[in-house]
């Protein structure tokens, strides 16, 4: 029975008789917790009570710290605040409002016997900690709504097909770390039932590499699609109806067949959804069939062109795109996942192949944590932002040692729903998802997904490198290439990096990343007969030792396009420079960097001309008259140049003078030794073709006066 002032008596068969008194917030004076005015009651809850939130009060509740209750009761329309403290529930959970936290604030629900949650309200974050389970109560009136983090540390949670993982522009549900890891043959998930995963997809018509992140119960069509399909060209547009049943979720799939095998028609019937098939010898995109017979699962990677909501018209080439969210509906796997050669999803066994796989489990995963042999470290992820001719997005890539190769927010911190690229290096290649690569605190989350910040904001990769010999930072040199008219503001349509360190190799190694190819403009830096996204070299000490890259650019349109080349932390003795070899032009990069601009003509779709040429500054020995000498071209790839000395009271007005002029290695031998006549300007030439390539000084003496200055023979 329940009586006034939210009193409620109940008793047992045994006739005990326990006293519940209801405390009631009314929000009368402020937000604090603690002050007595604010509840109906005029006292404070103590520990262990039953609290209810209504709606329309003057002011929010805020928790200020740990605090344990019985129950909590949230009204519609209700809000309350947890800030950064944790709320311990030891029986029910009753929200149809709203429960918000900031950081790491939380309601754990930490009873001893079965708990329920009930109602159709949001949580941030949750924690499952009660080795008696939880059940979130069957009905359509009942749904947990997660838009942080859901901690499975103890007991399970059973769904009753009525958990939401929330994805919008500035929250994302994700489950956090798991307390005790799941071993062996883990027969047992800790969160039993369905679930439905969100994702949200910024307003860009681009493609975008995705996974379920759930084993689906209903095809690609019921989840990503809403259920509906555009059956004749002459649909759109369908903001409404039934061919947008949920708006803002879902998106137009399309393909060969049209409505017949689940896709939405269109004119063409070009397919805009597709699965990666790797091979011994040929890697293919595959379109997908029909949308109507194939379940999206756990660990497959798709690359899904998202035009935007199904409220867009694909009757219009160029349709303003708009925000959308993808759900998913399915069973959570927090169990190890294996890939392998026989899985599923099987791993390319060839060396140097190429996989697209998901992350398995709806949580942010760190990759270096994750279990792998025969693969390498580097991850590659298309990147919807990159500006490609087309607006389709690039590939970027990660690599452990040197991070990303043109500035990305993609980092070591797998996102739920994201599917990457790796590459097998290695026999009998294996990759093992395990609950403990799971990160469990929210600023880990990044926005590759074209999404605004969150919470706490972007994890940047943490910059960590092996331990030993030279183990700073490296040497970068990030190249990028643009479409003239949209720099800067839509950024790089690709890019590169070489980066520089005493503990790098000359071969292929860990801080080294292969360069797969984009569907518009590529840039690569190609090494020893390989085309490389991230080209990591031993940071020489030897001032005769110079590296020339030359620079692979391709799939060019006939646009004008600009080179950048940037510097970051290069040591104060390292020179770059910028080759054009079949010109002979040369630029030096200074530390401000440097802009190469380019007009590509039609037909031509390919740069080939352009080598970047890095070598340690050669020591100065020179007297000081000899400060002003030039030489161009420097580096010379016909061994052929020409110098001038610089004006002084030594030089006649007139007529021609006699130097000697000896090219130096840099052991000090004199490799070549010529007379030059100069002219009356200073000026002079020499053949120096039959020396090899290498660094040399080149010194003229003209009377008692020596000049010297570097040259590059390539």
């Amino acid at each position: 029975a329940t009586f006034k002032n939210n009193t409620r008596f109940t008793s047992t068969s045994t006739g005990v008789v326990t006293l519940t008194i209801t405390h009631v917030w009314n929000g009368n004076t402020s937000s604090d917790w603690n002050t007595a005015s604010n509840w109906s009651s005029n006292t404070v809850p103590p520990p262990g009570s039953v609290v209810s939130i209504p709606s329309g009060t003057p002011h929010i509740p805020m928790l200020p710290a740990a605090t344990t209750m019985e129950t909590l009761n949230v009204n519609a329309g209700a809000t309350f605040q947890l800030g950064t403290g944790t709320l311990t529930l030891t029986s029910e959970l009753n929200n149809s409002g709203s429960i918000v936290s900031s950081g790491d604030g939380r309601i754990v629900m930490g009873g001893t016997t079965q708990q329920s949650v009930s109602g159709s309200g949001t949580v941030s974050n949750i924690v499952i900690d009660n080795p008696a389970g939880v059940r979130i109560e069957p009905g359509s009136g009942n749904r947990l709504t997660v838009t942080g983090i859901l901690t499975p540390t103890r007991g399970t949670l059973t769904t009753n097909d009525n958990l939401v993982f929330r994805s919008s522009a500035t929250e994302e549900g994700v489950v956090g770390s798991l307390g005790s890891t799941p071993t062996g043959a883990c027969p047992t998930e800790p969160v039993s039932g369905m679930v439905t995963v969100e994702k949200f997809i910024l307003e860009r018509r681009a493609f975008r590499f995705l996974t379920p992140g759930v084993n689906a119960v209903a095809s690609i069509n019921a989840n990503w699609q809403e259920g509906a399909s555009v059956s004749s060209p002459s649909g759109y547009p369908n903001a409404n109806g039934p061919l947008n049943p949920n708006p803002g979720f879902g998106t137009h799939i399309t393909g060969a067949g049209g409505a017949a095998n689940g896709f939405d028609a269109t004119f063409t019937n070009n397919p805009s959804l597709f699965t990666y098939t790797p091979a011994s010898t040929t890697n293919s995109w595959s379109p997908v069939t029909n949308t109507l017979t194939r379940n999206p699962a756990i660990g497959e990677g798709y690359r899904i062109m998202v035009r935007g909501s199904r409220a867009m018209d694909l009757t219009i080439n160029t349709p303003t795109p708009d925000n959308t969210v993808l759900r998913t509906r399915g069973t959570l796997r927090l169990c190890p996942v294996t890939f392998n050669a026989t899985s599923t999803v099987p791993l390319n066994t060839a060396s140097g192949g190429y996989t697209l796989i998901g992350n398995p489990f709806w949580a942010v995963v760190d990759w270096k944590l994750v279990q792998k042999s025969g693969v390498e470290m580097n991850i590659h992820y298309w990147d919807p932002r990159v500006n490609g001719t087309n607006n389709r997005g690039a590939y970027v890539t990660w690599n452990p040692v040197n991070g990303s190769s043109q500035g990305s927010a993609l980092n070591q911190y797998i996102q739920p729903g994201q599917a990457f690229f790796v590459t097998t290096n290695g026999a009998s290649p294996s990759i093992t998802f395990a609950p403990d690569a799971i990160v469990g605190t929210t600023g880990y989350r990044t926005d590759i997904f074209s999404r605004s910040d969150i919470q706490q904001g972007q994890a940047t990769d943490d910059g960590s490198v092996p331990s030993g010999r030279g183990s700073t930072g490296p040497e970068r040199i990030q190249l990028t290439l643009h479409l003239r008219d949209r720099a800067p503001q839509l950024g790089p349509v690709d890019g590169a990096l070489v980066s520089y360190r005493g503990d790098f190799t000359d071969g292929y190694g860990s801080e080294d990343a292969s360069k797969p190819t984009n569907l518009d403009e590529n840039l690569a830096t190609e090494y020893r007969g390989r085309n490389h996204s991230i080209l990591g070299l031993p940071a020489s000490q030897d001032v005769r030792s110079a590296d020339t890259i030359p620079l692979r650019i391709w799939n060019l349109s006939a646009s004008a396009y600009i080179l950048r080349i940037g510097l970051k932390d290069l040591a104060a003795d390292r020179e770059v420079w910028l080759l054009d070899r079949f010109s002979g032009v040369k630029v030096e990069v200074k530390a401000e960097g440097l802009e190469h601009a380019f007009t590509q003509a039609s037909g031509n779709a390919r740069k080939d001309d352009l080598v970047l040429v890095v070598h340690k500054r050669l020591p100065v020995t020179r007297d000081d008259g000899s400060s002003g000498m030039q030489l161009y071209p420097n580096p010379t790839t016909t061994g052929r140049v020409s110098f001038s000395l610089p004006t002084a009271d030594w030089r006649p007005q007139v007529g021609r003078i006699s130097s000697t002029v000896e090219v130096v290695d840099l052991s000090g031998t004199v490799r070549m030794t010529r007379y030059v006549t100069l002219d009356g300007k200073g000026q002079g030439e020499l053949d120096a073709s039959p020396l090899q390539s290498g660094a040399y000084v080149l010194r003229v003496a003209v009377g008692d006066r020596v000049f010297t200055t570097k040259m590059i023979r390539q």
